[in-house]
């Protein structure tokens, strides 16, 4: 029997980026009339986004991503689905005993967005199909992430980010090993405390 194992890739990107460029641009001091840095700008932000998203944990424009296990759960367990919050489960899949590649009816299961990570629960009475024996990757889980409104800590983390970048060029990364300023330190930590609000916490019961 394959032991479990667990595969997370993006399928389809986000379409727009979490700050206007105008916004970046303000907040860098750049007069809007100024094209010349653009596509550097763009760069950045896009890069700040990918390290705040890796950072916190999180999808923050809504973005689809494809979980990949070897089986289904034992028992009534569940599938857990990261890189939170999760809006919506697009699909499950999967190959059946005979190698058949079957879809597994939504009324089935249930989808819980409210908890980090989120979960897809078996409904009263179902249980998990069994999967083809020895067949790596046999289910698929197609679902969306992201949050409907950018959240204010995030868009500041990345204007942080991406002015830290813009204004200091040759340096790799707020957590790069080579001493730190006064200026990068208070920055480093205004960057980490605003990821840290950023994480997708699970309600207490």
């Amino acid at each position: 029997m394959l032991s479990q194992h667990a595969s997370l890739t993006r399928s389809v990107e986000p379409t727009a980026d979490p700050v206007l460029r105008s916004e970046i641009k303000h907040h860098l001091r750049v007069d809007a009339s100024n094209i010349d840095d653009d596509g550097y700008i763009d760069s950045l932000t896009a890069a700040a986004t990918a390290q705040l998203e890796h950072d916190a944990d999180i999808s923050i424009m809504a973005q689809t991503w494809q979980l990949r296990l070897d089986t289904f759960p034992t028992g009534n367990e569940v599938i857990k689905l990261d890189r939170p919050p999760v809006t919506s489960v697009t699909s499950v899949t999967y190959y059946d005993g005979d190698d058949v590649s079957q879809t597994l009816a939504a009324s089935n299961y249930s989808v819980d967005t409210s908890t980090s990570p989120g979960r897809i629960k078996l409904t009263l009475n179902n249980t998990w199909p069994t999967t083809r024996s020895q067949r790596p990757a046999a289910v698929l889980v197609t679902f969306v992430a992201g949050f409907s409104t950018v959240p204010t800590a995030a868009a500041q983390a990345i204007k942080l980010l991406v002015s830290h970048w813009y204004d200091n060029r040759e340096s790799v990364a707020f957590n790069k090993s080579l001493p730190l300023t006064a200026t990068e330190r208070r920055l480093t930590q205004a960057y980490l405390s605003l990821s840290d609000q950023l994480r997708w916490r699970s309600p207490v019961a």
